[in-house]
Order: C-alpha cells, then sequence, then structure tokens
C-alpha cells in the first residue's frame, strides 16, 4: 500500500511537470537544484561526519542510507535478488529494492532527513 501512495504522488508530480508554465517550471528546476544540494551535502556529511551518539551506524542504518542513496542515483533495482547465501549482497538489494518506485526527488529529500537524523 505504501509503495502504490509513492507511485501514486510520482504520477501526480510527472503529470505536474508536464503542464507546468514556464515560469513555474523554472521555480520547479530551482526547488530541484536546492534538493540536488542538500543531497550532495548530506553525501559528503556521511563520508566526514561523526554520529551524534559518538557510536557508530548499526547495520539497519547503514543499509537505509545505501538504499535511499542508489535510489537517488539510479533509480529502481536492476538485477535479479542475489542468494540468500550472499549476505552482503542481498542485504543491499534488498535495502534499495524496497525504495523501488520512490521518485529521485524524494529519495534525496529522505536521504538528507535520515542523515540529519544519524549525523551530527
Amino acid at each position: 500500500q505504501q509503495q502504490q501512495q509513492q507511485q501514486q504522488q510520482q504520477q501526480q508530480g510527472e503529470e505536474s511537470r508536464q503542464f507546468a508554465t514556464p515560469a513555474r517550471r523554472r521555480k520547479m528546476a530551482a526547488v530541484v537544484e536546492e534538493v540536488q544540494k542538500e543531497f550532495d551535502s548530506a553525501v559528503e556529511r556521511v563520508k566526514t561526519g561523526t554520529r551524534k551518539d559518538g557510536g557508530s551506524a548499526s547495520n539497519e542504518e547503514k543499509l537505509k542510507l545505501y538504499g535511499l542513496y542508489k535510489q537517488a542515483t539510479v533509480g529502481d533495482v536492476t538485477g535479479s535478488q542475489p542468494w540468500a547465501v550472499q549476505v552482503e549482497a542481498r542485504a543491499k538489494w534488498d535495502a534499495w529494492n524496497s525504495q523501488k518506485g520512490k521518485s529521485k526527488e524524494a529519495a534525496m529529500k529522505e536521504y538528507v532527513e535520515e542523515v540529519n537524523r544519524q549525523i551530527a
């Protein structure tokens, strides 16, 4: 059901872009550009930042960021699901697949929010 809602939101966003006036398109482009800047900054924070609690991120937290990052940069998951014995590859694939259908912009925003939650 959540995936269906995300797909509907994505379709509504695409429809609004199709019928936007030139001024609205410029404004939307500026918003997307701002989201991209925030996303790029968040990616750098992940590389260099420290956690708010001083510890290290759990595998679950790392996988959430991984799935959002891949969705934002590549789009929907590609390839077949790895075998269960390939534990790391399977976990990454599952994390990415859990974001399937989410728009690039929505994935970027959620990534930034998650980084802000995890990193000081």
